[in-house]
Parts: C-alpha cells; sequence; structure tokens
C-alpha cells in the first residue's frame, strides 16, 4: 500500500483467469473471418461453438470482426447484441485494453471497477484511462464515438453496451491560463468559475497526474492488465484496507472544485460501509452551502 507509482500485485486474477488465450486466438479467428467473408451467419455459429466450449476471448474476437465489417441487417445487429450480452463486460474491456497496448498506448482499468474488485463486489462500470488522445482512440476502433462537451470521452460499442475510454487528465491550479469558464457553471463571474470549479478538463497528463485529479484515494487506482498489477500514487489501498473515504489534497479545496463530491463522499460511505475521514466530514460542514452551485 506504499504511495508512488510501483505496482503492488493483488489478488485479482478471477478477473482474467478465463481470458488468458485472448491473444493466442488472433490466427484462428482471422483464418475463419476470411473463410466466411459474407456469411454472418457461418461466424455466429463458430461463437455459439466458443461459446459452448467456454471460450469467451475468441468468441469476441468473431464478433468485434464481424460488426468492425459494418454488418447493418437488423437481424445479424441483434445477434449481436445477444451475443455480446452473454459475454459481458470483461471480455469487452479486455479486448479494447489489448487494441490499445497492441499500438503502444498505456491503458488501464481505473477508478471505481479496481475498487470494487478489490472489495469482492460486482462493479458497474468497466472504465479504461490511457494516454491515446479521444480521436487516436477512434482510429483504432471503428465501433467508437466520441462523446462530450466539457470533456471528450471515447465509447467503444458492443451491441448496446460501451466501455468508457478516457484520456489521462491533469488538474490545472486556479489561476494558470485555460480555455475558458465552462457554460454550466451557471450564474457564477467568470473569475468564481475559474478559479473555483473545474473546466479546464481537456488538459491530457500522466496516470500519476490522473491519480492526484481524482476525488478520492479509494477511486484513484489503476489496475494494469499487463502485469496484473495495481498501480497507487495516493494511498488508496491503505484506505480501502482501513475502510475510510478521504480526498485526493485539501479536503475543502476539492469540495471548491466541484461541490458535488460531497454528495459522493456520503453516498460511497453508505453504500460501502466506509467511515468519512475527519478532515472530509469537516469540510462537508463547512462548504455545505457550496451545493447549490452543482449542476442539477
Amino acid at each position: 500500500g506504499t504511495v508512488g507509482a510501483r505496482p503492488e500485485p493483488v489478488a485479482l486474477d478471477h478477473m482474467l483467469d478465463e481470458l488468458g488465450e485472448l491473444d493466442k486466438a488472433i490466427t484462428e479467428y482471422e483464418a475463419l473471418i476470411r473463410a466466411a467473408p459474407n456469411n454472418p451467419q457461418f461466424v455466429f455459429e463458430q461463437c455459439e461453438a466458443l461459446m459452448q466450449r467456454g471460450d469467451r476471448p475468441r468468441a469476441m474476437k468473431l464478433l468485434v470482426e464481424l460488426e468492425a465489417r459494418g454488418q447493418t441487417d437488423e437481424e445479424v445487429l441483434s445477434r449481436l447484441a445477444d451475443f455480446y450480452g452473454r459475454i459481458g463486460e470483461n471480455d469487452r474491456s479486455l479486448k479494447v485494453l489489448t487494441r490499445l497496448h497492441e499500438f503502444s498506448y498505456t491503458a488501464y482499468l481505473v477508478g471505481g471497477i479496481v475498487r470494487d474488485l478489490l472489495l469482492g463486489r460486482r462493479p458497474k462500470d468497466f472504465d479504461i484511462g490511457t494516454s491515446a488522445h479521444p480521436y487516436q482512440i477512434k482510429k483504432q476502433f471503428r465501433n467508437c464515438w466520441i462523446i462530450g462537451r466539457r470533456f471528450r470521452l471515447a465509447h467503444v460499442k458492443f451491441g448496446d453496451k460501451a466501455i468508457e475510454v478516457a484520456t489521462f487528465r491533469k488538474l490545472i491550479p486556479a489561476g494558470e491560463p485555460d480555455a475558458g469558464p465552462d457554460e454550466s457553471l451557471g450564474d457564477l463571474s467568470p473569475e468564481t468559475a475559474r478559479d473555483l470549479l473545474i473546466h479546464r478538463d481537456n488538459t491530457f497528463g500522466t496516470p500519476e497526474e490522473d491519480a492526484f485529479r481524482r476525488d478520492f484515494t479509494i477511486n484513484a487506482l489503476f489496475y494494469d492488465i499487463a502485469d496484473r498489477s495495481i498501480i497507487d500514487y495516493v494511498g488508496g489501498l491503505d484506505d480501502i484496507r482501513a475502510r475510510v473515504i478521504r480526498s485526493i489534497g485539501d479536503s475543502i479545496e476539492r469540495f471548491q472544485e466541484d461541490p458535488v463530491r460531497m454528495l459522493r463522499a456520503v453516498v460511497l460511505a453508505a453504500r460501502l460501509d466506509f467511515t468519512l475521514d475527519p478532515p472530509v466530514e469537516a469540510a462537508i460542514k463547512s462548504q455545505r452551502h457550496r451545493l447549490a452551485q452543482a449542476s442539477p
């Protein structure tokens, strides 16, 4: 649990054990696609056989390749969605991570998924942080859409599901130049908005800078599938063991930047049965009036 860049091995192997053959499947799945360039039914039959054998990673590769070829037939899309639902989120996120690694980008599972897996909870979201910029991500995935106004995010679509991929960012200290105030800040003066609330979201950074701009230590853990290790820059592992909600940096400053963080702290503590760090609790009491500034 030492703070810093040194990865700490953690027993999350259960998440990836069944996906170990992903890279080895490339030759076989490409041969199958070449054998049936205009025959989705053949691909689905192969996927069904792979699923019955428990080989979900190879089935995933087949489906992604089929969808990337631009199949638009309603029946085909419906069957794709059905298979994606059966395969599950683990495989989809691993596919995205593997592709980014193949093109020499840094990419980790980030945030809530790492926290929840460490706590033995079923993750709700499988989010990815990467050194790739949004349109570099889009270049690697034909099933990718760029979304967001304040910050550009990539959504890599698998049927009706999507994996959210965000470029590592850094927090620009108040007073430094930025791209200008955000329209969502309401009636606040430009000076107040510039100094207090986060609206410099398109400033890309390193994984470490990205960790330090997050809200709480337990939400700032990264998981590297390459060596199955946790990367902890902020002491999040220690706080998970202690079951405490602790801000990254000064709690008052962080709640001034984004008042909604006060609500997140309380919700997280209640959901996970954690306690609030005393500085967090004190800052909520002194800064609660700022919730009126929060976006609806």
